[in-house]
């Protein structure tokens, strides 16, 4: 059986990071969406660490066209989606 998977918006740090931590130690697998190219230092060590599988997309959750990506990226990654943590915020 596979573990359920989440994506986390937003996960690199702060609440998002949180959330992340929380959703792997019950049992996610992780994917991770953050503006920055690739994840910070350490963020896929932290996850795996918990005993969970990471990926990581780049997105900006501002970029509507860009949701589809990061739908598929999941589904490449985990073959599913089961929870999805909007964490990310959009700048006024």
């Amino acid at each position: 059986m596979s573990r359920p998977a989440a994506i986390v918006t937003g996960g690199a740090r702060g609440i998002g990071l949180a959330c992340a931590e929380a959703l792997a130690d019950a049992g996610f697998d992780i994917l991770v969406a953050d503006l920055a190219e690739r994840p910070v230092d350490g963020l896929a060590d932290t996850i795996v660490g918990r005993g969970a599988n990471f990926a990581y997309a780049q997105c900006d959750i501002a970029d509507l066209a860009g949701h589809s990506k990061l739908v598929e990226a999941a589904i490449r990654a985990f073959g599913r989606i089961d929870c999805l943590v909007n964490n990310a915020g959009i700048g006024a």
